[in-house]
């Protein structure tokens, strides 16, 4: 039995859950593999800070269920599965009435229209067919719900549902998948990294501290410079000369033109200017996250 939300997060970070599905299955829009990986080896789960889409389906959840349990006259409450095989496969469902369960979206417009037309949005559909696995259920009523206006009051008019049937090649595909990442979190060795991974710089700690201390003292000289700049420019403009000199330093007012507006230009609007581009170049870019140096 769970009881509070700090015993479910633990509950689901044991475990791959539904939306950790279609994070393994590479069709995450926010969350790596490996991303995912570094969450699951750590010691205890992290709470996630929603942000306003995610406590737009929060709050909406409930009335959206209830919406759906009045015009379908079933009653769906949320539930919580485990495969009774492969323990480390587990979900939560937004609604369990045996032998079906629900998907709650509280969508974007391009995803709600998709649903009108009986598509389901790529990103959820590991999710959906990782709850039909683990819950053995029959059906999913995927609920996509689109208020242009987010009104609290929920109405069908918003609400497009479709139905989603076990796609066993699919789950298969799925499983494997998902033993080979829990493969990963127990051995604790990483899966495949994509480009947008950071991955640790073994043997630098030393020399990122030092790089970061000089950081901070070459803001605090810049800040520094920058005032003495200011007031030496003020003392040359009150002089009305466009040139001077002082202790060996010469200071000019200097002129530049404005850039050019490509887009504004008429004759180019049809242009690709892609071609006359210079090639690709590579650098490093250093920039501190908000940790203990």
């Amino acid at each position: 039995m769970i009881n509070s939300r700090s015993e479910w997060l633990r509950w689901r970070h044991a475990a791959i859950g539904g939306s950790d599905a279609s994070i393994v299955m590479g069709d995450s829009k926010y969350t790596t593999p490996y991303q995912l990986w570094n969450q699951k080896i750590q010691a205890e789960p992290v709470e996630m800070v929603m942000n306003p889409a995610m406590q737009r389906g929060h709050d909406f959840e409930p009335r959206i269920r209830a919406l759906f349990n009045m015009l379908y006259d079933r009653n769906f409450e949320p539930a919580l599965c485990e495969s009774s095989i492969y323990n480390f496969m587990k979900c939560s469902l937004d609604g369990k009435d045996s032998p079906d369960m629900i998907e709650i979206k509280t969508a974007n417009r391009n995803d709600h229209e998709g649903v009108k037309n009986g598509i389901l949005p790529k990103q959820y559909k590991a999710q959906v067919q990782h709850c039909l696995f683990v819950s053995g259920l029959k059906k999913c009523y995927y609920i996509s719900y689109y208020d242009p206006d987010w009104n609290k009051q929920v109405s069908k008019e918003f609400m497009e549902v479709i139905e989603i049937f076990p796609d066993i090649p699919y789950q298969t595909m799925l499983l494997e998948e998902c033993q080979k990442f829990w493969k990963c979190v127990l051995e604790k060795t990483p899966p495949k990294c994509e480009d947008k991974d950071f991955v640790p710089l073994d043997g630098a700690d030393e020399m990122i501290r030092r790089w970061r201390e000089l950081d901070v003292q070459i803001d605090e000289l810049a800040a520094k410079q920058d005032i003495l700049r200011k007031s030496i420019v003020e003392c040359a403009q009150a002089t009305g000369y466009a040139r001077l000199i002082a202790a060996g330093v010469k200071i000019s007012k200097m002129f530049r033109a404005g850039n050019i507006n490509y887009s504004a230009i008429p004759e180019l609007a049809n242009v690709n200017l892609e071609k006359y581009r210079k090639p690709e170049t590579n650098y490093w870019k250093m920039e501190i996250i908000n940790e203990k140096v």
